[in-house]
């Protein structure tokens, strides 16, 4: 046996059998349902939502298409995200759907504030809003974060921004029940701070110190 050979063998003795990667929708879909029951969890417990907020998907046609263009685009996004994490998973249509679903659900709104889909009111008001859906969004957030540093992430950048405006987008989403309905009000205290922390999910993601903890023996840290 060449010396050549007796490297391959040697090498391929100390090979470790190393778990398939679950299947990136899965993934993504079983993150999204956690963080949605978290999330109507959190919000149910620390505070009431708007009393007639389920009977206006009934009788206001306009903010249920608000309520499910937003559902569909985390939904979207999430799969993105988690198909970020995988080299070569993601296709472009489904990239570009998902930014289409988010525009459509960030434009629903803008054109709220011109003719909103309900008449805005104070009823309902959490005074805290915009630091609930910063907060709510950060363990959602985290957990993807060390769901992806598993797993084979190359575009840090981009791939932290879908993870963080996934997270963002959901106690965002849930603030159009749980809080006051007034267009302007979603656009600047709930949606804003969706988007903060998609850029926050991006600073994670690009953190060695986040890809360094506890990594694997067979995880490589990604190039900046």
């Amino acid at each position: 046996m060449s010396s050549q050979q007796q490297l391959i063998k040697s090498l391929a003795t100390q090979l470790k059998p190393i778990k398939p990667l679950m299947n990136n929708n899965l993934l993504a879909l079983l993150w999204l349902l956690g963080s949605v029951l978290y999330c109507l969890a959190i919000t149910h417990l620390l505070g009431p939502i708007r009393s007639n907020a389920y009977s206006q998907l009934l009788t206001e046609p306009r903010f249920m298409l608000e309520m499910f263009a937003g559902l569909t685009a985390i939904v979207l996004t999430s799969i993105v995200a988690f198909r970020h994490t995988v080299p070569g998973a993601l296709s472009g249509p489904v990239k570009l759907t998902a930014r289409i679903a988010v525009l459509f659900w960030i434009g629903l709104n803008i054109y709220g504030l011109f003719d909103p889909a309900i008449e805005p009111s104070t009823e309902g008001s959490r005074h805290y809003c915009v630091f609930e859906t910063f907060l709510y969004a950060l363990p959602p957030l985290f957990i993807a974060g060390l769901l992806a540093r598993r797993r084979m992430v190359l575009e840090l950048t981009h791939t932290g921004f879908s993870l963080g405006l996934a997270a963002g987008m959901i106690p965002a989403w849930y603030m159009q029940i749980a809080c006051m309905y007034a267009p302007e009000h979603m656009l600047k205290f709930h949606l804003m701070p969706a988007i903060i922390i998609a850029v926050l999910g991006a600073l994670l993601l690009k953190s060695t110190n986040f890809f360094n903890w506890k990594k694997p023996a067979s995880q490589y840290t990604p190039k900046q």
